[in-house]
């Protein structure tokens, strides 16, 4: 799987792509979850890709519960560290200020949920910079492919407006603020919303912004005294 973000068409969406293989029957199923949000990154478009798989393993497996399957061993591949390293840690406890951390819970919970032996195993991405495709392994290749089909979803996603909704399957609880979902930190989202309430309290005590125009304001770029 792989993750595309294309900040001078959109800072606003992202997109992870996957490909399940089978290296016995050579047959494959692609896909690709394309998402809006205002934490949109690369690292994102990581975890994006990661659940594709995951979803579809655990409904395949959910179709056969009968069937023992613990003995089963599957590898997925992906070229970032910080993907893999949380997919092999599903206990891990998550940082308060962890990003991405919506993904990161779901990659986890469905982890758990499929009755197989999971691993995660990093893959060196864009092996094709310096080295022809068709020397590339299967993986490096699927890696690639992944990368492409990312993109090329990215930029459809970008131009129709469709993206996918926001709540995934199992995903119990989700906090959102004025309609939109936490995606991170709770903690940091909660004290952002109370911080900005009370500003909007002040300045519209002294006359200084109303709070109809309050949002109209970038602060992000206004100095601070």
């Amino acid at each position: 799987m792989d993750g595309s973000y294309m900040s001078d068409l959109s800072q606003s969406a992202c997109s992870g792509a996957f490909i399940l293989h089978c290296t016995e029957s050579k047959q494959e199923m692609r896909g690709c979850l394309v998402d809006e949000s205002h934490q949109a990154d690369n690292y994102r478009g990581e975890f994006l890709g990661a659940l594709g798989p995951l979803l579809l393993l655990r409904a395949a497996f959910m179709a056969n519960p009968q069937v023992d399957c613990s003995h089963i061993k599957l590898e997925l591949y992906c070229d970032n560290k910080g993907a893999v390293t949380h997919g092999n840690q599903v206990d891990a406890v998550l940082k308060p200020d962890q990003v991405q951390a919506d993904l990161i819970r779901l990659m986890r919970t469905y982890t758990r949920l499929i009755p197989a032996q999971l691993q995660w195993i990093h893959v060196h991405g864009h092996s094709d910079a310096n080295t022809p495709f068709a020397q590339l392994t299967i993986i490096q290749q699927l890696n690639v492919r992944c990368d492409q089909l990312a993109r090329w979803y990215l930029v459809r996603a970008i131009k129709t407006g469709n993206y996918i909704d926001p709540t995934f399957p199992d995903e119990d609880i989700v906090l959102s603020i004025n309609s939109e979902k936490v995606w991170s930190s709770t903690k940091k989202e909660v004290y952002k919303h109370w911080g900005k309430q009370a500003a909007q309290d002040l300045f519209s005590r002294r006359d200084k912004v109303p709070r109809e125009s309050f949002d109209l304001i970038n602060w992000e770029i206004m100095p601070i005294r």
